[in-house]
């Protein structure tokens, strides 16, 4: 509310938060802050608009649908990590989410390792998982387990590319950048440490910044 924000502006508690470079081979660019998606992220993001009309209740919906019906997608990943070493991880994804926070929103706590200022960017990919297994870890978002599960890969990277290949014509996916639907095609990132102040109280949990 109004005056809870002009609270936290004149006690002036501000804290550095990472932001990413995004850039595409295709020309398109912009910066980032909270996360990039791909798969299954994207279709629950980008694939519900149909059903907005269902208010909050349509990510809900879908995310059971789509875990049910199990997309595979084809694509590779590569992974810089703090080392300067990188990964290549390729073939068959379900899931590929990167954030640069904890919390998505008041339910969702997708990536538990994530920091406002740690110069990284936590990836989640998922490649083979079974689906009632995956259906039980995701309806229980908030709690950040389903990153122990065995088919759960959680890395913290400088950097990352992402280069995804369309799943059918009619239905080749999405890349979303911020919730924001970018051309579907090889997508760059590179987080830029400490580039952005922010007034707010940092904490654990999904209310705080």
């Amino acid at each position: 509310d109004c005056l809870s924000a002009a609270l936290l502006i004149v006690k002036r508690h501000a804290h550095q938060l990472d932001i990413w470079k995004v850039t595409q081979e295709h020309g398109s660019s912009g910066y980032a802050f909270l996360s990039l998606e791909w798969a299954l992220a994207s279709d629950i993001d980008i694939g519900s608009e149909a059903w907005r009309w269902m208010g909050e209740l349509r990510f809900d919906l879908y995310a059971l649908w789509r875990l049910l019906t199990h997309w595979r997608y084809t694509g590779s990943l590569r992974l810089r990590r703090s080392s300067g070493d990188w990964q290549t991880v390729g073939g068959t994804f379900l899931m590929v989410w990167a954030c640069n926070l904890p919390w998505l929103n008041p339910k969702t706590q997708m990536a538990p390792s994530a920091r406002f200022s740690d110069g990284c960017a936590d990836v989640l990919y998922i490649q083979r998982a079974p689906r009632f297994s995956m259906l039980r870890s995701f309806l229980d978002m908030s709690s950040g387990q389903h990153v122990n599960a065995e088919w759960c890969e959680y890395e913290k990277v400088s950097a990352f590319e992402l280069v995804p290949v369309p799943r059918t014509p009619k239905q080749p996916g999405y890349v979303a950048v911020d919730g924001e639907k970018w051309p579907l095609a090889t997508t760059r990132v590179e987080v830029l440490p400490s580039k952005l102040s922010i007034i707010g109280c940092v904490g654990d949990g999904p209310n705080r910044l």
